[in-house]
């Protein structure tokens, strides 16, 4: 299967990955949506996600949301600390 990936326009940093290169049964209250790329059927999928989980999502509902996981915040020495 081919997958295909998008951005949403709404909200940033949520994507999805649908099986149709338009995206037609991507949730509208996050549209509009970008294509971002699309993902072979021997390629893996980003940042290691189970390429199995996704198209029985696809197969399911017609597409899988996901989201970046925000970086660890990290503490800033005040002048008093440096």
């Amino acid at each position: 299967m081919i997958i295909y990936r998008f951005a949403s326009n709404v909200l940033p940093g949520l994507f999805a990955f649908a099986g149709d290169k338009d995206g037609k049964k991507l949730p509208p209250k996050y549209a509009p949506w970008d294509r971002t790329g699309r993902i072979q059927q021997h390629e893996d999928l980003p940042y290691k996600i189970d390429r199995g989980s996704i198209e029985h999502a696809i197969a399911d509902q017609g597409y899988q949301l996901w989201r970046m996981k925000k970086p660890a915040k990290t503490k800033e020495k005040t002048n008093a600390e440096a």
